[in-house]
């Protein structure tokens, strides 16, 4: 480290920082799945199989494709 420099640790922090720099608000919405793994999921669905079966074989939440497969609409931010 230089002179100058601040720590760079996990949980680094200094009260002058402005927010932004000290990671507040940084996390995000999580991405959304791709086409073909909701498509092959309702193909799997169709079939008779469980979200939990669904989930494990498509990598997607259980929440998730619930919200997938009954076409819940997604919040629109302000």
């Amino acid at each position: 480290m230089s002179a100058g420099e601040l720590p760079r640790s996990r949980f680094w922090w200094h009260p002058l920082l402005p927010p932004s720099v000290r990671g507040y608000g940084t996390a995000s919405r999580p991405a959304q799945q791709p086409a073909e793994k909701v498509e092959h999921a309702r193909l799997l669905k169709a079939q008779g199989d469980s979200l939990a079966t669904l989930a494990t074989k498509t990598g997607i939440p259980k929440t998730s494709l619930h919200r997938y497969l009954t076409g819940e609409p997604t919040a629109q931010p302000a």
